[in-house]
Parts: C-alpha cells; structure tokens; sequence
C-alpha cells in the first residue's frame, strides 16, 4: 500500500509540475537530452543539450515541456518531464567526489553502462526489428 501511495504521489507531484512551469528553471538529468520538434517522442529533433544544463520552461503540454536553454537561449524545443529535474544535478566533478569517499566500490560496470550510446536510427531499427515500428520512420 505505501508504495502504491507514493507512486501517487509523485504522479500527482509530477502532474503539478507540468501544469503550472511557464517561466520555472529546470536542469537536464540525462546524460544528454534531444529536443523535439513537437511534443512527441518520435518528432524531428531540432537540438540536443546536456547533463546538468538548465533550461527555461515556456509552456507545458502534458508530460512534455517546451524548454530553451539557458546556456544557448537559442536552442529550444519540447522535452519529457522526466528527462527533467528541478534541482540542480550533480556535476562530473562531484562523481569524481564520490568515488573517493566510496573507494572501496567497484565501478567498472556503471563505466561500461556509462559508454553505452544508442542513436535515433538505431532505436528506430529496434522497434521496427521487434515489430513496434508502427510503419514510422527515422525521418517522421
């Protein structure tokens, strides 16, 4: 039951947030994050920004959020809530920091995740291989 309640919760926290950000700083918590030319997860990407940049929201439209960064105001475009945090991320640096204080931890295998890239032709040839493709193109 508690975890039913605080997946609410934060569904709910979530559903806020994209309702009423017009104007809220946002800071990306994914190692890069591709914005879209509409909301829409196979739209046309117009810009790509980075871990831990802040970005401006301008409108919401749902779980998605129009957004322009603040480092490059002219790099704009929507974005998913989730990809999203309102505080702000941690710096390289401060892994770095960590993985000092915890020494005694093996990291290989976040390093190899951490080295993982998936491209948009290659996530658009998975769904097509698995039959999620939709008829959808790496162009649509």
């Amino acid at each position: 039951m508690k975890k039913i309640s605080m997946l609410l919760c934060v569904f709910l926290l979530a559903g806020a947030l994209a309702a009423d950000t017009a104007g809220t700083t946002l800071f990306v918590a994914t190692r890069s994050l591709l914005l879209k030319s509409s909301p829409w997860f196979f739209a046309g990407t117009v810009a790509e920004i980075y871990y831990g940049e802040s970005v401006t929201v301008l409108q919401a439209s749902g779980h998605w959020l129009e957004v322009r960064s603040d480092t490059s105001p002219s790099l704009s475009g929507w974005a998913r809530l989730s990809s999203l945090s309102a505080s702000p991320v941690l710096s390289a640096g401060s892994d770095g920091l960590f993985r000092e204080a915890e020494s005694a931890l093996d990291f290989s295998r976040v390093d190899r995740l951490s080295e993982i890239t998936v491209n948009e032709a290659q996530l658009f040839r998975f769904l097509e291989d698995g039959g999620l493709g939709l008829g959808l193109t790496h162009e649509d």
